[in-house]
């Protein structure tokens, strides 16, 4: 019942955004818009696309303990982003844990947190985005108000996970004064997930970098949509669209973030003068570049790990981890 509302909830969210997304919108413009990209651009934003798939799977192989190869690694992300953009709630991120776990046995508790742990780089990577190219401009106070929130949660976060590290022998102790139990177990190991980064020296700076290459290719893919419509904007657009959108995204909402990706391009672009309709094509270019290759890519990987189907993949991860 509570995953039903939770699906319901997301769909309404979906629709509510799309539905202020197109409002007074006059559709002959975004047709018009869209017969000035060329083809070759699609093609291009798919690629540059792509290829940040190839930093994410070498930082989520340093983060796990060794025995992980790149191709698992690679694999496993793929079809986690593309069970996001099928399934709700960002079951993906369970998906991804239950396909590397099974695939290289290891913990899909461990496998979890570091996914999560991954999560909190990249928040702080967009945030930091966000403020860079909001200096010196003349936005809304809602985008110095946005970076703000933005800090403060994955900030918060970043710090709280810092301080388990230090005290993690305090906590280990706690946890084994607890009766042995599946829970127990798995919770041990989800500490151990989220304090991996911490294991050498020079690992949290490596996965930071990696996350800024990861974001900085990301931001690449909003400056081809961008320069598809030929909308003459700064470059400083692109970096705050991209971090707006996947900030946004974050809000419930439904797979594939449908609705709010198109909500918060425009709402960035307007920031910039950009009209309506050509936000919203350019929008929509951006998430269909996004959304159908690495999807495609991940349903075909799905035998790889050794299931016959998403939803068995699915079930099976909600059981496990």
């Amino acid at each position: 019942m509570k995953q039903k509302i939770i699906f319901w909830l997301g769909w309404a969210i979906s629709i509510f955004l799309l539905t202020l997304t197109i409002r007074n919108l006059d559709w002959s413009r975004v047709i018009v818009a869209f017969t000035s990209v060329s083809p070759i651009a699609p093609l291009l934003m798919i690629g540059v696309y792509l290829l940040g798939f190839l930093l994410r799977s070498v930082r989520w192989k340093i983060l796990l303990p060794t025995g992980v190869s790149l191709d698992n690694s690679l694999y496993a992300v793929i079809l986690g982003y593309a069970a996001n953009n099928i399934l709700p709630s960002r079951l993906g991120e369970l998906v991804r844990a239950q396909a590397i776990g099974k695939k290289c046995q290891i913990s899909r508790s461990l496998a979890l947190a570091s996914i999560f742990v991954e999560r909190i780089f990249d928040g702080l990577i967009i945030t930091i985005f966000l403020y860079i190219s909001i200096i010196g401009s003349s936005l809304p106070n809602w985008a110095y108000s946005t970076g703000k929130l933005g800090i403060f949660i994955f900030g918060g976060t970043f710090s709280v996970i810092a301080i388990l590290a230090l005290t993690r022998p305090f906590w280990n102790s706690k946890l084994s004064q607890i009766p042995a139990s599946k829970w127990r177990d798995a919770l041990i190991k989800f500490g151990e997930g989220l304090t991996l980064v911490w294991r050498t020296p020079f690992l949290p700076l490596s996965i930071f970098v990696l996350s800024l290459g990861i974001w900085l290719i990301e931001t690449g893919v909003f400056y081809l949509g961008i320069q598809a419509f030929n909308l003459k904007v700064p470059i400083a657009a692109a970096l705050f669209m991209m971090a707006l959108v996947n900030l946004g995204v974050l809000i419930p909402s439904s797979p594939g973030y449908l609705g709010a990706f198109q909500y918060f391009g425009v709402l960035a672009l307007s920031a910039w003068q950009v009209p309506q309709a050509e936000s919203l094509a350019c929008s929509v270019l951006i998430h269909a570049c996004q959304y159908i290759p690495i999807t495609l890519w991940g349903v075909s990987l799905i035998p790889y790990f050794g299931f016959s189907s998403l939803s068995k993949l699915k079930h099976e991860a909600k059981q496990t981890t």
